[in-house]
């Protein structure tokens, strides 16, 4: 597993960085009362309104956990200087996003 602590305002918040898709989320962080708060996050070198990709298990994962469930959208991102601006949304992501399907999973029709 690996960590990371960042400072934030008022508190040390910890972080469990994964590189597995099986959670359904890229960051499990905790508030400073120890509650769960699952973040996505979405990165792009555009602007605010540039489209994204979230699978339907992200979507399902953030609908049953919407009390504590994020999505952290990074944009305008600089690789050189390692910075970029960003908005949170928060909770259900069936609410916070306009989803439309863009991919879909295909088996051969064969008789």
């Amino acid at each position: 597993k690996k960590w990371l602590v960042v400072e934030t305002n008022d508190s040390k918040v910890k972080k469990d960085l994964h590189n597995s898709d099986s959670y359904h989320y890229d960051i499990l962080s905790y508030d400073e009362y120890g509650n769960k708060i699952y973040i996505e996050v979405k990165t792009t070198t555009s602007k605010a309104d540039t489209a994204f990709y979230i699978s339907k298990n992200e979507l399902e994962f953030g609908q049953q956990h919407k009390q504590n469930y994020e999505i952290w959208r990074l944009l305008n991102f600089n690789e050189e200087q390692l910075s970029a601006e960003y908005y949170i949304l928060k909770g259900d992501p069936t609410t916070t996003l306009k989803a439309e399907p863009a991919t879909y999973s295909c088996v051969p029709n064969i008789l």
